[in-house]
């Protein structure tokens, strides 16, 4: 209550203060809007590793700015994604984000890379981006480019079924200091508090430089649990202390930019999916990326990139805390009057080096060949716990222990683990003629651990007449195994596989690109995905992850924008999707039906309104649950700012506005009624800029 007193007296104090200044000191320019034509000049560079315009890319790319990230008030980015055709957003039981594209997805959104100013964040041990993507403060992005559709020609392992950028911005666009501060409300109290602090600038002699600070703490959304694995009614635990940490120093040839993130915070659900506030989660990761370009040739152009990244998680779980274990569960009972705790930690380390070099002295072509080397290792696991073991029949089996004690030696959760990736990739921009543009890439990996895998993809796009285009593309990708699944052990639940193979995707979509009007623009796209040897678990005791399903997707996706004049646009989206899954598929549902639409009106120079809103239908259960099928949501947004002055903004956001009832979907041995969604919050904020 005390930081709700104190924000409201600087929220006063601004106002106070704005309103004796002259309108002459408003900015006049638009800042929260971009016309269609500029939107369709956005250059672009995720579809094919070089910049190109939008309107000209092969690939289903879509951008979000960070004008609009701002205009609709955006927490992370996962307020903005789910506006994109065709994706879906959800969480896992430790509060992971997970992301699906096109119908599929996993826990921890494995089959997607994650980049970060093109460098790649996707963590080894599961593949995917756990908290990582969340870390990244909205206030530093200049944009977001969102590629559906498989990359793996181009970016190798886990572009499987798109890549997601956030490119933060530059010390040319920042040209100053800005600093912002926002408090979340919701009906049981402080939510989070954001900070962040953003420096730029740019010098003669060609170099900038840009840093960025934020923080975001709390104790995190009321989330109401009925049930949890054993039945116990309670609050889950979302509480977080994230610190976050970015620095970019650049000119024509040369960067050099870095990222540090660290993060404590509770287990949500629990890991076990038993309630609990015990529980602590702090993961530390961080990357250095530098990258050099010349031209030994004026139609040559070569490009050396090299990075590092460094993860640690360093996690203690009460699994399950004392007096909750069920006499039922026999094996566990053991430690009801004690509860059973465990502490797990692992580091990675991950290095990688490419070199690429573009050719344009062919009349009409753009020729890529590039080298890729990544070298993968997870090292130091250690497992703490209260529980000894006993040998009984030849079997060691764990019993209570009066303390926590290092079981590395007997019992460590993970193996240490390392491997190398080769590459070799090539593509060709062949622009045949005026409008017709021809896109082939392929890409040969080799990995140490489990061989190796080609990705080819091939791209059409056809200017039947000036503002209509047709698109066509074939791709194929693949997911590598991540170190959890391979190597995970001593688990009494679930167990890894070191012989796991690949997963493999091949999609076909063709499309439609149209400026119907200089004020309307539409685009659609159909797409089949046909995925073979998804990673799961099987149906043991206890369950072992295999090459167990073969799923394809059949999907439309729909994208609309309208701009009335004055300050007024309007943007939709939708998405229709049908999943046909083998009968053992263990990934989660997905809505066959999925759309949103957002209402930005810049008032005056100073007053942007923002309104958007996302509905998906109900959510079918996969085979053999059988709980009954989740119901549709419809969850409403918006968000005023008011540019007091040229150096302050003052903003005001609603997040469900109508107090939705809503949850994203559990496995059926997780948490019985699925994981609650925050409910409505508000969030106020000041911006002030030099």
């Amino acid at each position: 209550m005390n930081n709700l007193r104190m924000y409201i007296l600087m929220v006063a104090f601004a106002i106070s203060v704005s309103l004796n200044l002259q309108v002459s000191a408003w900015a006049s320019e638009d800042i929260f809007s971009m016309s269609l034509d500029e939107l369709m000049d956005v250059e672009v560079v995720t579809a094919s590793r070089q910049s190109e315009e939008l309107r000209e890319s092969v690939a289903t790319t879509y951008v979000i700015t960070g004008d609009e990230l701002k205009a609709m008030g955006a927490r992370t980015i996962y307020d903005a994604l789910k506006h994109v055709p065709g994706l879906t957003y959800g969480m896992n039981t430790g509060g992971a984000n997970r992301v699906w594209m096109r119908g599929v997805g996993s826990d921890y959104s494995s089959q997607i890379v994650f980049m970060l100013d093109g460098h790649v964040i996707n963590d080894p041990v599961t593949g995917g981006i756990g908290s990582f993507s969340d870390a990244v403060a909205v206030d530093n992005i200049d944009r977001i480019e969102v590629v559906l559709g498989p990359v793996s020609s181009l970016y190798g392992a886990n572009a499987f079924l798109g890549v997601i950028n956030i490119i933060t911005m530059d010390g040319w666009t920042i040209d100053g200091a800005q600093g912002r501060f926002r408090a979340e409300f919701d009906k049981a109290g402080h939510v989070y508090n954001y900070y962040d602090v953003l420096m730029g600038k740019s010098f003669e002699n060609g170099w900038q430089g840009a840093l960025n600070l934020s923080c975001r703490n709390g104790d995190g959304p009321e989330l109401r649990v009925n049930k949890d694995r054993f039945g116990r009614e309670g609050y889950a635990d979302p509480s977080l202390e994230l610190y976050n940490a970015d620095f970019r120093v650049e000119n024509d040839q040369a960067s050099l930019k870095g990222h540090y993130m660290h993060r404590n915070g509770g287990a949500y659900f629990g890991i076990a999916n038993v309630l609990n506030d015990g529980s602590h989660v702090g993961e530390t990761y961080l990357f250095i990326d530098g990258l050099y370009r010349f031209k030994p040739l004026n139609d040559l152009e070569v490009e050396i990139r090299g990075g590092y990244d460094y993860f640690k998680m360093d996690n203690r779980y009460d699994m399950f805390p004392k007096g909750s274990i069920p006499p039922s569960y026999r094996m566990l009972y053991a430690w009801n009057d004690t509860g059973y705790i465990k502490y797990i930690k692992v580091k990675t380390n991950e290095y990688s080096l490419n070199m690429s070099s573009t050719w344009t002295g062919f009349v009409h072509h753009a020729l890529t060949f590039g080298l890729s080397y990544r070298y993968q290792e997870l090292r130091d696991p250690e497992t703490y716990s209260n529980n000894d073991f006993i040998y009984t029949g030849g079997v060691m089996l764990p019993v209570p222990a009066p303390d926590v004690r290092n079981i590395s030696d007997v019992a460590n959760w993970l193996t240490p683990a390392s491997r190398n990736n080769y590459a070799v990739y090539v593509q060709d921009i062949w622009d045949m003629m005026d409008g017709l543009r021809f896109t082939a890439s392929g890409r040969y990996d080799y990995y140490t651990d489990f061989g190796s895998s080609f990705s080819p993809r091939v791209g059409l796009s056809y200017e039947l007449t000036e503002g209509y285009q047709l698109r066509f593309l074939y791709g194929r990708a693949f997911r590598a195994p991540d170190f959890g699944s391979q190597y995970l052990q001593n688990n009494l639940l679930v167990s890894g596989n070191p012989s796991l193979d690949p997963e493999y995707i091949n999609t076909f979509e063709a499309g439609v690109r149209a400026s119907v009007t200089e004020n309307l623009y539409v685009e659609t796209v159909y797409y089949y995905n046909d995925i073979h040897n998804l990673i799961g678990l099987d149906n043991g005791s206890p369950r072992v992850y295999r090459n167990i399903n073969d799923v394809s997707v059949n999907g439309v996706d729909f994208m609309a924008r309208y701009d009335f004049g004055n300050g007024l646009n309007f943007k939709a989206a939708y998405s229709w999707k049908d999943l046909n899954a083998d009968r053992d598929y263990t990934g989660m549902s997905i809505p066959a039906h999925s759309g949103s639409f957002e209402i930005n009106y810049q008032i005056m120079d100073f007053i942007n309104w923002n309104i958007n809103a996302y509905a998906q239908s109900s959510l079918p259960r996969n085979s053999g649950d059988t709980r009954d099928n989740m119901d549709a949501y419809f969850l409403l947004d918006s968000t005023f700012i008011l540019r007091a002055c040229r150096h302050a903004d003052l903003e005001f956001s609603i997040f469900n506005i109508t107090d939705e009832d809503y949850a994203y979907p559990s496995q059926p041995d997780t948490i019985p009624g699925d994981f609650t969604a925050p409910g409505r919050s508000f969030v106020m904020g000041l911006t002030l800029k030099y």
